[in-house]
């Protein structure tokens, strides 16, 4: 099939290096616990070792430390809850990004080309929660609502009480 062939040409299987396998393991504890997962580091860690982290790991056959799925990690840690407000986060950033392009181009360009690439890495890694996203996440967040209305300029009633408030703090 098709498949075949461009998984051989890329040196890769069509389980994707074992992906698919870890994907339906982690995705089954997932829809045990599917509202509020099991908490951040609440499972597939290695201490200690848990029902379901042992579960896991036996359906696929070896051990991961994550679900190589951004969505599916996001889901196993924080449930349908934290994919949602996620998904919320991220989308909303990106979009502004998008609509942002034509008057801050540098800036919106390089944070939906970040978000792009953080988006394809999701697909096979936790990129989501993993290395510190999440906070660079909510920076791009506020960098795009300044820049949308939010700017704390000279002359406006907002930037002069914030300017006004950094002086009388010094």
């Amino acid at each position: 099939t098709s498949i075949n062939t461009f998984t051989d040409a890329s040196g890769k299987d069509v389980t994707l290096t074992g992906r698919t396998f870890i994907w339906s393991a982690t995705l089954n504890a997932w829809l045990e616990r599917p509202i509020e997962g099991y908490g951040l580091g609440g499972v597939l860690t290695n201490e200690p070792v848990t029902p379901t982290s042992a579960a896991i790991w036996r359906d696929i056959g070896f051990v991961v430390p994550h679900a190589h799925n951004g969505v599916i990690d996001i889901g196993l840690q924080l449930g349908l809850v934290g994919v949602v407000l996620y998904l919320l986060l991220f989308s909303s950033t990106l979009l502004d990004g998008f609509r942002t392009i034509r008057e801050h181009s540098a800036l919106s360009a390089w944070i939906v080309s970040v978000l792009l690439v953080q988006l394809y890495m999701s697909i096979s890694e936790p990129v989501f929660l993993a290395n510190g996203w999440l906070p660079v996440l909510v920076m791009f967040r506020v960098l795009l609502l300044r820049r949308d209305g939010l700017d704390f300029d000279a002359g406006t009633e907002l930037g002069d009480r914030v300017r006004g408030a950094s002086v009388r703090g010094r």
